[in-house]
């Protein structure tokens, strides 16, 4: 008998559940909308973005052997630059690592001209360096042994424009830091061909005077 009232018992304490539930089914029903609207609004304000990874590594070595000679006379100049693949892929990674070029070439974009119009000036570099950094060069791993471009941007084909634009910046830039050191190069060998001049001038004219004492004294010994 008591077997059949804890059974009934049981039976009463559902129906009390299902009976609260129904009656609170209005609250339920609407924190649930409120959860999908709350979702479909975040949805639709976040702007898409798009992740692009590509490889990139070093130029051919072929390309680099008509700068052989040039390589040499910088040696011997003790030049610490060389024109060939290693080197000149070493500044490109520090040069794009710096940001300077990719904040210039965010800066352009309208999306981030929009982002950033309503902040003071130190916001506005905080803000655009942050843009920059989505553009990331990452150095080998032990899973992948390739140099690897990565960005996240909302337009992708803008965020292969900017990365295009910041390239092209930062081997402009490596062209004129080895035009620059080209330069200093020309100017150390100008100063160098000018003493070494300046070194035989002086022993020519220390030569041409012995040569003249030399005579002076056959002339005094035969007169």
């Amino acid at each position: 008998m008591s077997e059949v009232r804890s059974i009934n018992h049981g039976d009463i304490d559902l129906f009390e559940l299902l009976e609260t539930l129904w009656n609170g089914k209005w609250k339920i029903i609407a924190t649930s909308l409120i959860a999908v609207i709350i979702g479909i609004v975040f949805i639709v304000e976040k702007p898409n973005s798009f992740e692009v990874i590509t490889p990139i590594q070093s130029g051919k070595q072929s390309v680099f052997l008509q700068y052989t000679s040039l390589n040499n006379l910088l040696e011997s100049n003790k030049f610490l630059l060389s024109v060939d693949e290693e080197s000149v892929f070493s500044m490109f990674v520090v040069e794009f690592n710096d940001y300077k070029e990719m904040v210039d070439a965010v800066s352009s974009s309208e999306f981030v001209q929009k982002s950033i119009k309503d902040l003071d000036d130190k916001g506005k570099e905080r803000a655009l360096i942050g843009f920059a950094k989505l553009f990331k060069l990452s150095a080998p791993s032990k899973n992948n042994n390739k140099w690897t471009l990565y960005f996240e941007w909302h337009d992708s084909l803008e965020g292969v424009h900017l990365l295009n634009d910041a390239i092209r910046k930062v081997l402009s830039n490596i062209k004129d830091a080895i035009k620059a050191n080209f330069e200093n190069l020309a100017l150390n060998i100008d100063i160098n061909n000018t003493r070494e001049l300046e070194i035989l001038h002086n022993q020519l004219s220390l030569l041409s005077q012995e040569v003249d004492e030399r005579e002076n004294k056959r002339i005094q010994y035969l007169i």
